[in-house]
This record gives C-alpha cells, structure tokens and sequence, in this order.
C-alpha cells in the first residue's frame, strides 16, 4: 500500500503539542470515499466541532481492512458499499494522544442504504451526521477547514482527509 503522508504534531500545529512518545498505541484504520452516482461522496459532519470527515474507523482484531471498512460504514452510514480500489495510507503520529494511528483508504461505490447510522456515545456527543457532497465541493471543503480549538484530532482528521481527496482526484 502506497505512504501517502506521514503526520506529526509540528505539520498540524507549527509546534511540539507534546514530545514524541516512545511507547505509542498502535490504532489501525480503514476509510473509504464512497461515490453515489451523482458524483457526491459521504461524509460525517461533526457539527460539534464544525467540520467534516471521511467515514470509516478502527479496524477490530480479526478483521481484514475491508472487512472492518465495511462494518464501520455501515455504522456510520447505514449504507452498503462495493470496495473499488485502494488509494493508500496515512501514518499519523498523535503525541497529546500517544496514539500512531495508520489510516488506509478505499474508493468505494455506494450499493444502498439498508440501515440507520449506529453511532457510538462520542459520536453521539460530536453531532455526527452523515452527508452527501459534490466531490469537489468537497475538496474546497476540506481546503478551507480549520482545526477546532477545542479537538486536538481535528487538525490530524482535516489534513489526512483532505490528503486522501486529493490523491483520490488523481486516480479516478
């Protein structure tokens, strides 16, 4: 799978939020840009903190990466998706967190929606609501999204996503 970027603190912030950590958690993630056939793709809004991002999540043990894509877009979505292609990864060294999260990315079709989001309680919290964009509108959106003072992974989740769009611009 193609590195497309490697996050840090600095590249976010412009500064060490906190030193680099020597023992992080490992979180592995799968996210997909899901087209319908208006040429939008899904999104979560979090309208608490004012942005948006690419649906998808935390990869459970035992699961492959399409296996836990497809499960978490139909938590976050309700809808069924067909897997097209994968875009690439992105490693994101969170030191507030101490999390290294890798983030691998799909370009899926949407098939339908065959149920209601499942959110957990954070999601609950952060207002997640799914959405449906142009895909360059969507670009613009993400291109012109500040971190949330308020959420730390704002800054990491704007510039990985948008690195994803991008990428995926070139390929499709």
């Amino acid at each position: 799978m193609k590195l497309l970027l490697e996050i840090k603190d600095e590249d976010v912030y412009g500064n060490l939020e906190k030193k680099p950590s020597d023992e992080y958690k490992i979180d592995i993630a799968a996210r997909a840009i899901i087209f319908n056939d208006k040429n939008e793709i899904s999104l979560l809004y979090l309208k608490k903190y004012n942005y948006h991002e690419i649906p998808g999540g935390r990869i459970e043990e035992g699961e492959t990466l399409e296996d836990g894509l497809r499960r978490e877009i139909l938590e976050e979505t309700g809808c069924d998706i067909d897997i097209i292609r994968p875009i690439g990864k992105i490693v994101e060294y969170r030191n507030k967190t101490n999390v290294l999260k890798t983030s691998t990315c799909y370009i899926a079709k949407f098939n339908k929606k065959i149920a209601e989001p499942n959110y957990e309680q954070s999601e609950i919290d952060d207002q997640n609501t799914p959405v449906w964009i142009d895909f360059n509108k969507a670009i613009t959106l993400f291109k012109n999204s500040q971190a949330h003072r308020d959420d730390y992974l704002s800054g990491f989740i704007i510039k990985r996503d948008l690195t994803f769009l991008e990428e995926a611009k070139k390929i499709i």
